[in-house]
């Protein structure tokens, strides 16, 4: 018989030996007393009636009962570090707006999307740091930096697009799908001198009924219904990367005589602790119908 042994022994009311606890079962075993049968393994037996002098049954009881209140603490302590690893290693990290998938081929979907709001920034400069900058802008926005100092829960994914620029400035309109020729159609390149970043608010909200941004650089905008194809990816998301990929999907639509709105953005599904190969990237573009 194998034992887990408590530290904690008592004796009975007429001072027998020590009991050992089963932690197991939360039984009591008592050693063997002369003539019992030894062909058992080990020197103990379980002692059937062991709490019927109220004081080994009292200290069993408060045994298991620590042994329970240990077990769900241990828990307690272990789900946020369980968590952790799911979006270390991947995995669906936020909530995501709604859709469904109308076709799926290898990694290329065409999605059909509900609407949905989104919270925009824009930043001039190179990749990284215009989106560090936007990015910073709209978290200071989700966390209290908005009317009423509202905390909004962050979703996935981040949406990232080139941004028109101006005077030097990048310029937060036009919104996804408008079709107007003045943004950049490529994600790489000479011509992309900002970028345009987005943070998908959680189902529920509207551009009417969101916090007021604090900063006027912070724009709320409804995104209607739309169809959508995408392409997935993993490893580090910059902009190079989501060129190639891009590419290979907008190869794809024209393969199939798609039309599609030249809205090119990139999405990215995991925090930054998430281990590249198990990213979840994507480069998306709005399509004329599905």
């Amino acid at each position: 018989m194998s034992i887990w042994r408590s530290k904690t022994r008592t004796t009975d009311r007429d001072g027998r030996a020590p009991a050992v606890f089963d932690l197991r079962t939360g039984g009591c075993l008592l050693p063997k007393t002369h003539g019992q049968d030894d062909s058992a393994e080990g020197p103990y037996t379980e002692a059937h009636r062991c709490g019927a002098g109220g004081d080994v049954g009292g200290a069993v009881r408060r045994v298991v009962s620590i042994r329970t209140k240990l077990t769900g603490a241990l828990v307690a302590i272990a789900l946020p570090f369980f968590l952790s690893a799911c979006s270390v290693f991947g995995g669906k990290a936020a909530e995501e707006p709604a859709y469904g998938i109308v076709l799926a081929d290898g990694d290329i979907e065409i999605r059909e999307y509900e609407g949905h709001a989104i919270a925009w920034t824009a930043a001039a400069g190179p990749f990284e740091e215009a989106v560090g900058t936007g990015f910073r802008r709209l978290f200071e926005y989700i966390t209290g930096a908005n009317a009423g100092g509202s905390d909004i829960a962050m979703t996935a994914p981040v949406l990232t697009a080139p941004a028109e620029m101006k005077a030097g400035a990048a310029v937060l309109e036009p919104a996804l799908g408008a079709d107007d020729g003045e943004s950049p159609e490529a994600l790489a390149g000479p011509g992309i001198g900002g970028w345009r970043i987005g943070f998908v608010l959680p189902d529920g909200y509207t551009a009417a009924t969101a916090p007021v941004p604090e900063d006027g650089g912070v724009a709320v905008r409804d995104l209607g219904a739309r169809c959508v194809a995408s392409i997935r990816f993993s490893g580090m998301l910059d902009n190079k990367a989501g060129e190639v990929e891009r590419q290979r999907l907008e190869r794809w639509i024209e393969a199939r005589d798609l039309e599609h709105a030249g809205d090119w953005r990139m999405a990215g599904y995991n925090p930054p602790w998430t281990i590249p190969m198990f990213r979840r990237n994507e480069v998306m573009v709005t399509l004329a119908s599905c």
